[in-house]
């Protein structure tokens, strides 16, 4: 015999035998009375059980249906679910089958009769008096308005149905005649059927005898838990219900349960509140046909998901037939859908699986863009407005790197190099009698990889281990004195094709700014001295299939300032340490903004979060992560210790560590990595800590998870070597052995022109700027032209034979401590 597993036991087991023997004496009793009594569990002064009683379950009091059910259902998401499968368990047990819903309709139209009126229709005297003589006078005009045109489909049960489509296309229209409960002044034709296959009554107390009868004879022993919860949910007639205590429970309306309703003009539950009230009403009876009409009203998404999952297991344990209504479900809630109906124009477009809808899109010539929820892409491909989208291939950059080595020359310094005058004298006699030693030191070490556009790429690795070098390697700027050899390519073209200080841009990890002009200023010159690029012949293009298609823009594009929080101090000088200004934090965002403002979208940004908060730095790395989405940019963001939430933000990571490359590739396999190495990652700390200290050897034996096997240092040399080797590691050798093909890159990708503007337009706009520091610095410049006049006129008086090349170097050097 085996032994019976309670439910939500504390106190130890409880032996079957005392379990049978309590059972034997409620199968004694007759039928009516033994579907009321199932074993309870006693408390102690703790409230923790204690032994089990036999007791009358139409009998309960309050506190003892409370205590039950927040015993039995302590995490909403799984007991719940756990709870729904144990039932559904018991129910197979005996081979009892449920009723079901089919729901059919064919050839359904409906149509309104609606009365014409000519002008606007305002509430006034006249036209209440003139509506009223019309009718007298049969003057009055009706038009017939369709809202369904011969719509047909089948609603299984078993499985939740998605009803989406825009506004005013006919879905709460469909919904009510699917209930049965259209407004008679409605024309209707077509058929609505419900062709359930019923093996018994509907009601939860005939099922319950149903079920009883079926364990009896088989000789089971139900679990008691289970078996108390679906007698006491059976009792019909009683005042209050366990099954009205289990609802508030997992609708989050136990805090609330005593309270009024209320309305508008009365304090009352919260309006989440009274829309999961709606949806408890709904469920709580033995109705398993449901028709729920936009339920996420004024609902935040994780709420609707909550309530969107409770159906979801209420549909598939209980065998319901569920039909809702969403406007714009979030990702997570449409994924828990099943069957999805698409609407528009009082027409049903697509009716069946979920699954198979993008692939429908996809064979009608639309293709979905994973930047967008599915739901949001549904609702747009069938709209005149966002259908026809330009459809412009914009231009991405893809960075590859291979054995790319770098080494910098140091002289070899013996003691103390200290700043001294014999210390510099015997420096200079070491290099004049050729005693100078040199020593080469290696920087990177035959690192490779790919950058790709469209995502977020993170470099991560402590310091010293070459991340600066790495990320100026790529964007072109590494020091001409550094020894570089192996390949850096942008879509297959090496840097000596194209100029890559024109196709890149390098963020250092310090901000600079002239400090007298303001942030709008500053973006304005830097998007001046950018200039466009391939935007010009972008915007021509785009321009000309907007008229060929018809599309008006949006005129609201132009939100730099706003998007990345400069907007109230767009017109704040940026000061320095001697002159107020904007904050570091905002210094760290008018740099980011210089960057994305101009036409260039590959970016290699080094350290950006220095002197930032991780709220600041979450927010620049989002407005980030927008930008490479949208423009379909290349970014490489360096980041000593990211916080979770910034961590999440990035699609691909890249972990350095003594000037190698250990992991390269998809953020969410990185930890899945490491684990296969014997490192498993702990939930209390940050994913980013977790990669920093495991590839340290002071702080990687923490991590190990092999207690069976003994723990030994893993190099990173073992890494990188295991890393090869790793599915992932294979696959990108193989893309890089391949050969990029440069006519498949687009041509405005890459520039070749070294200056963005011209020599007149460069010159034009650096004389603007320098206008306008002078006018900034008025008195400045005041104070020193007088200064070099009453210098002048001294050494005109002391020195009268002074040459005009005097005066200008007196001139220059009075104003040189303007802007040295």
């Amino acid at each position: 015999m085996t032994k019976l597993q309670i439910a939500g036991e504390e106190n130890g087991d409880i032996g079957d035998e005392d379990v049978r023997s309590q059972w034997a004496a409620i199968e004694r009793l007759p039928t009516f009375e033994r579907i009321t009594t199932a074993l309870f569990w006693n408390g102690d002064e703790q409230g923790k059980r204690k032994e089990r009683r036999v007791m009358d379950v139409s009998k309960l009091e309050d506190l003892d249906r409370h205590l039950f059910i927040d015993d039995l259902i302590r995490h909403v998401e799984d007991d719940n679910l756990r709870l729904l499968q144990k039932i559904k368990k018991r129910i197979d047990e005996v081979g009892l089958e449920l009723p079901t819903i089919e729901v059919r309709f064919t050839d359904l139209f409906v149509e309104a009769e609606c009365e014409v009126v000519y002008g606007k229709p305002i509430p006034t005297l006249w036209n209440a008096i003139a509506s009223r003589l019309s009718r007298l006078m049969c003057l009055k005009k009706e038009k017939n308005i369709s809202i369904f045109n011969g719509v047909s489909g089948i609603i299984r049960p078993k499985r939740m149905t998605l009803l989406l489509g825009p506004p005013s296309c006919g879905k709460t229209t469909l919904l009510l005649a699917l209930a049965g409960r259209l407004d008679p002044s409605l024309k209707k034709t077509g058929d609505v059927s419900y062709n359930g296959c019923f093996q018994g009554t509907g009601s939860r107390l005939e099922t319950m005898k149903e079920i009883s009868r079926r364990e009896k004879l088989k000789g089971i022993v139900p679990d008691p838990d289970i078996d108390a919860y679906m007698k006491a949910a059976s009792i019909e007639g009683s005042k209050t219900n366990l099954q009205t205590d289990y609802i508030l429970k997992i609708l989050g309306l136990s805090l609330c349960a005593d309270t009024r309703v209320g309305d508008t003009s009365r304090p009352g539950i919260s309006g989440g509140q009274m829309r999961r009230l709606t949806t408890g009403q709904t469920i709580v009876g033995p109705i398993k046909t449901l028709f729920m009409d936009e339920i996420s009203n004024g609902l935040d998404s994780l709420t609707t998901f909550q309530i969107v999952s409770c159906l979801q297991h209420y549909a598939l344990l209980s065998e319901g037939t569920i039909v809702v209504s969403l406007l714009q479900p979030a990702p997570e809630t449409f994924e828990l859908f099943d069957d999805v109906i698409l609407m528009g124009e009082g027409k049903i477009i697509y009716i069946g699986p979920r699954d198979y809808i993008c692939r429908f899109f996809e064979d009608c010539g639309f293709k979905y863009p994973t930047r967008k929820s599915v739901a949001e892409f549904l609702q747009e491909v069938i709209s005149r407005k966002d259908q026809e989208q330009v459809g412009l291939e914009l231009p991405t950059i893809e960075v590859r790197f291979s054995d790319l080595f770098v080494e910098a020359e140091c002289e070899v310094v013996y003691g103390k190099p200290i700043p001294t005058l014999w210390n510099a004298i015997a420096s200079r006699l070491s290099r004049v009698m050729c005693l100078k030693k040199e020593k080469n030191i290696s920087i990177l070490n035959g690192v490779s990889g790919i950058v790709r556009p469209k995502r977020m790429t993170l470099l991560l690795g402590p310091p010293s281990c070459g991340k600066t070098s790495l990320l100026l390697a790529l964007a072109g700027r590494l020091d001409h004195s550094l020894k570089t050899t192996g390949n850096v390519s942008y879509n297959g073209h090496l840097l000596s094709e194209f100029v890559p200080e024109k196709t890149s841009n390098y963020v250092s990890q310090n901000d600079l700014h002239i400090p007298d002009i303001t942030v709008r200023e500053t973006l304005d010159f830097s998007g001046c001295f950018q200039g466009t690029g391939s935007r010009l012949e972008t915007m021509k293009e785009i321009s000309r299939r907007e008229k060929l298609k018809g599309i008006v823009p949006d005129p609201d594009i132009d939100a730099y300032m706003k998007i990345l929080g400069l907007s109230f101090c767009a017109d704040t000088r940026v000061g320095d340490t001697s002159r107020p200004g904007i904050s570091g934090g905002q210094k760290r965002r008018l740099t980011t903004g210089q960057t994305i403002v101009g036409p260039i979208k590959t970016l290699f940004m080094d350290e950006i979060s220095n002197g930032l908060d991780s709220s600041t730095t979450f927010q620049i790395v989002s407005c980030l992560q927008h930008y490479a989405l949208l423009s379909e940019g290349t970014i490489v963001v360096s980041l000593l210790q990211p916080a979770p939430e910034t961590f999440e933000l990035f699609d691909d990571v890249i972990l350095m560590g003594e000037g190698k490359i250990i992991y390269i590739g998809p953020r969410d396999y990185i930890c899945r990595f490491f684990e296969d190495c014997g490192f498993k990652y702990p939930t209390r700390k940050s994913v980013a800590e977790f990669l920093q200290e495991v590839i340290s050897r002071k702080d990687q034996e923490q991590y190990w998870s092999h207690i069976d096997k003994p723990y030994s240092y893993v190099s990173i040399d073992s890494f990188i070597e295991r890393f090869k080797k790793s599915e992932l590691g294979l696959q990108q050798q193989e893309e890089l052995s391949k050969t990029h093909d440069k006519s498949q890159a687009q041509k405005d990708a890459l520039c070749s022109r070294k200056y963005s503007l011209s020599n007149w337009e460069m010159l034009k706009a650096c004389s603007r700027r320098e206008f306008l520091l002078m006018k900034r610095n008025s008195f400045v410049y005041v104070f020193k032209s007088g200064l070099a006049v009453w210098h002048g006129n001294i050494i005109d008086i002391f020195w009268p034979e002074a040459t005009l090349l005097l005066y200008i170097i007196i001139l220059f050097m009075e104003f040189d401590v303007l802007y040295p």
